[in-house]
Parts: C-alpha cells; sequence; structure tokens
C-alpha cells in the first residue's frame, strides 16, 4: 500500500470512527465513491478496532498492578519458613 493509499484508509476509518455504528455502513458507501478496495479496507479496520474494544486504553502496567493487588487479597501469604518441609 503506498503512503497516499494509507492516508486515503486512515482519513476514511476516522471519519467512520467519529460517527455512531449505525451509520457508519452508509457513510463508507458515500466517502468510498465505489472505490471497493478502500471500503474493504476501511470496514476491516472498523472490526479489528470493534473487536478490540478498551485492549490498549490501560497500559500494561497498571493491569499487571491490579492483578498484584487482586492476587494478594485472594491468596494467604506464605514465608518462605512455610514452604520448608
Amino acid at each position: 500500500m503506498t503512503p497516499e493509499r494509507w492516508k486515503e484508509v486512515e482519513e476514511i476509518l476516522q471519519a467512520a470512527l467519529d460517527r455512531p455504528a449505525q451509520e457508519r455502513a452508509s457513510f463508507l458507501a458515500e466517502a468510498c465513491m465505489g472505490d471497493d478496495g478502500l471500503k474493504r479496507e476501511a470496514i476491516s479496520l472498523i472490526h479489528a478496532y470493534d473487536e478490540a474494544g478498551d485492549f490498549i486504553e490501560q497500559p500494561a502496567i497498571a493491569q499487571e498492578a491490579l492483578h498484584d493487588s487482586i492476587w494478594t487479597e485472594i491468596t494467604p501469604t506464605y514465608s518462605l519458613r512455610n514452604c520448608r518441609q
């Protein structure tokens, strides 16, 4: 994909994502003006975006801290002394 084509896809994608989901299909039909390749690419990226959800919205380090705090709350604390036989 050329940089120019990617820019076009990116602009269409962003404009589509700025609209409510129920308006995206009609927007893409109009914005892509019969360019089926552009429309397919945009639809593919919209589906990927929707499937990702908020996956990247929170940094991984924050997820790890949350996991650690929950784990600490639900498991008893043992010292190495308790593990010796």
